[in-house]
């Protein structure tokens, strides 16, 4: 993971837990970051007020073992992250209980 895209997605977090405010997180966005940062940042930007968790929290609350959930995303159409990095990946809770929902 590229440092500036670390600590995006440091800010990221810290914004969600309320420990940085709109202002200190557009003083990251400000700091050069590349194209693909600012990119992947606008995917995060408009899942704005969804639950976003990592994998860990994802094998929690499916209560399934990551690669079942890989395997699921292969073969029966389990929602993608909606922010990915070389390191990490962001699920939105609600695409995921909208296809938990269904027929699968």
């Amino acid at each position: 993971m590229t440092p500036p895209l670390a600590r995006l997605m440091n800010a990221v977090w810290l914004h969600e837990q309320n420990h940085f405010d709109d202002e200190q997180l557009c003083d990251v966005l400000r700091d050069g970051l590349s194209k693909d940062v600012l990119e992947q940042w606008s995917a995060h930007k408009a899942s704005k007020g969804r639950t976003l968790v990592r994998m860990k929290g994802l094998e929690a609350y499916t209560k399934s073992h990551r690669s079942t959930i890989y395997r699921w995303q292969r073969e029966k159409g389990f929602p993608k992250p909606v922010l990915k990095t070389p390191t990490s990946a962001l699920y939105d809770l609600r695409d995921v209980d909208l296809w938990l929902q269904s027929d699968f």
